[in-house]
């Protein structure tokens, strides 16, 4: 991205009352106060500095919000995005902007370039384009304009639009992203720039910073080998500090998984913010996200909690811990929902260091009253990170330094460089699981880790069933929405048995726990750990198209995805069973 920045001169700036703005509406004039109390006066003096026009504090690093907004409206009075609604509501959110992070734009779509197709979603498609006007950056007071950076390489995450405008559900994406940036800055989160809109389809599209480092599961894969404990402790530590700051403005993510946390450099951002949009409403009465990352009680109500996004976070720390991605064996079905309600988890392996291991299994409660809260986690994350990357050699300290350890062994193991009964252990392991010489895993052709509305007519009837007031009466203490069962420690590592017409079919997830009143409903539930290839959610490369005339849209092709093997499974299944020989 190249950055062209317009220069500006240090004589005497204009007086802001000169301009010609009787054409405005006078709500429009009302120049709106400070409202960040995040920082006394003081400490903005001194990290902000003064406005060159009205002598007053500025509110972010070359920004006076309020001579900003009366400016901009000033040089930008005349435009509109077609819907009364959105033009309301791009101009409140400019005119309650204290920073470039939380200021947005109609943009029109002619400002994009290079328009290319990257995939479809479940709520429309998304494209990445070049904007030739580039995002803002400060405002140059002697030509009235803003300094931009050129050429921005943006995301475009088109909305299905309703025939009668937009909907409050569209509104409250970009209000999400807003009010995040208005309580955190520019800390882990992926910028809204503003809103377009596809002149041929009349869909319109929220314009977002482009990841260049892709997803989190992404930037795992690419860098494995170079990424150990402290490495991965950092990167959590700022996740979980994007969603206290979420949790904190009372705003709900509903949708958090490894494939919508995106890369930039080493640094997290978490996208798609705002499935419900705050924590005390009343959210979408439907099953959205990627299943084996949606909280049981979600399932059971289609209502979220802040309870719900902890137990999301959890399923990162569980793929960020073992390199494998949950519930990849089997197919993303009505039958493994009513699973993950009757307790089924991933397994928590021997290679995942035991105060990991304990708060992941604390995210994964069955009850959300027990769950630990976002500030709870942030804190516990950051005093780990203290002691690793400080080698305090405390008996934390050190389980992190012996899976590290053991995380170099496989490594070796897998580049062919391991010696003696490792080695060998290890070439009999890959050659019985019939895997390649690079040590690539399948997952089901029906595990599904894009966003999607699923309807599950069975795992309604497994939960309004009168012979199944399990999901009902579920003992526990009750949280918000939903009562559900508290499991004993460690229940959830366990493996939870099918019945398949009498057959016993195992779910691949660890031990093999004896379920004594089955999976089926009493209707038979299928084998759910077959093998095979899989789609995935930000992953997919579903066919590259650029823009000629309009967007033209391809159905997605059916492909194989391969993924890392798990450093987890291949310890569980090699080193510690060597060991004990």
């Amino acid at each position: 991205m190249s950055e062209t920045r317009i220069t500006t001169t240090n004589q005497a700036r204009k007086p802001h009352h000169v301009h010609a703005v009787s054409e405005l509406p006078k709500s429009l004039l009302v120049r709106p106060p400070f409202t960040s109390s995040s920082r006394s006066n003081t400490n903005r003096q001194l990290a902000y500095g003064f406005c060159p026009e009205c002598n007053d504090l500025n509110t972010y690093y070359d920004w006076c919000s309020s001579c900003i907004y009366y400016n901009y409206i000033s040089s930008n009075a005349v435009w509109t995005s077609g819907d009364r609604l959105l033009d309301k509501f791009i101009r409140e959110a400019q005119r309650q902007a204290v920073s470039r992070h939380n200021f947005i734009e109609w943009i029109p779509f002619l400002r994009f370039e290079n328009v290319t197709y990257l995939h479809g979603g479940a709520l429309g498609d998304v494209y990445e384009a070049v904007w030739s006007d580039g995002y803002p950056q400060a405002w140059d007071y002697d030509n009235q304009k803003f300094m931009r950076y050129n050429n921005t390489k943006v995301v475009l995450k088109f909305i299905e639009t309703p025939s009668n405008g937009v909907s409050e559900w569209f509104l409250n994406k970009i209000r999400g992203y807003i009010e995040w940036h208005q309580n955190s800055g520019d800390r882990y989160i992926i910028h809204c720039y503003g809103v377009t809109q596809d002149p041929d389809t009349q869909n319109y599209a929220l314009v977002l910073e482009h990841a260049a480092d892709g997803s989190l599961r992404q930037y795992y894969t690419n860098n494995r080998s170079e990424l150990n404990w402290e490495d991965k402790l950092n990167i959590l530590h700022m996740i979980i500090n994007g969603l206290r700051t979420l949790h904190s403005a009372g705003i709900l993510h509903g949708n958090l998984h490894t494939a919508n946390i995106l890369q930039i450099g080493n640094i997290p951002h978490i996208s798609d913010i705002g499935l419900c949009n705050t924590a005390d409403s009343t959210c979408t009465n439907r099953l959205f996200g990627v299943l084996p990352f949606i909280a049981p009680e979600v399932m059971l109500t289609k209502s979220y909690t802040r309870a719900a996004d902890v137990y999301s976070f959890g399923m990162v720390l569980w793929e960020l811990s073992t390199g494998a991605i949950p519930h990849a064996d089997c197919p993303h079905d009505e039958q493994l929902a009513i699973a993950i309600c009757r307790g089924l988890r991933p397994p928590i392996t021997d290679t995942i260091p035991s105060c990991v291991a304990t708060i992941i299994r604390r995210c994964w409660d069955g009850n959300p009253s027990n769950r630990p809260s976002v500030e709870e986690l942030e804190n516990i994350i950051w005093a780990w990170y203290e002691d690793v990357s400080e080698e305090s050699g405390t008996k934390i300290a050190m389980e992190f330094k012996k899976s590290d350890a053991l995380r170099e062994r496989m490594l070796r193991a897998l580049r062919g460089k391991g010696e003696g009964r490792e080695s060998r252990s290890w070439s009999r392991w890959r050659n019985k699981r019939g895997k390649t010489v690079e040590g690539k895993l399948h997952c089901h052709p029906l595990a599904v880790y894009k966003s999607r509305v699923m309807v599950f007519p069975g795992l309604e009837e497994w939960i309004n069933g009168k012979e199944n007031e399990e999901a009902k009466n579920i003992g526990g203490k009750e949280d918000g929405n939903v009562k559900v069962k508290t499991n004993e420690r460690g229940e959830n590592d366990k493996k939870m048995k099918a019945i398949d017409g009498g057959k016993n079919n195992k779910i691949d997830s660890g031990e093999t726990n004896k379920n004594s009143d089955g999976l089926d409903n009493g209707k038979g539930m299928k084998e759910l750990s077959v093998k095979g290839p899989q789609n995935t959610d930000g992953v997919v490369d579903s066919g590259t198209r650029k823009k000629t005339n309009n967007l033209t849209r391809d159905k997605e092709t059916p492909h194989k995805t391969e993924f890392s093997l798990s450093f987890g499974d291949i310890a569980s299944s090699v080193l510690f069973k060597h060991r004990h020989h």
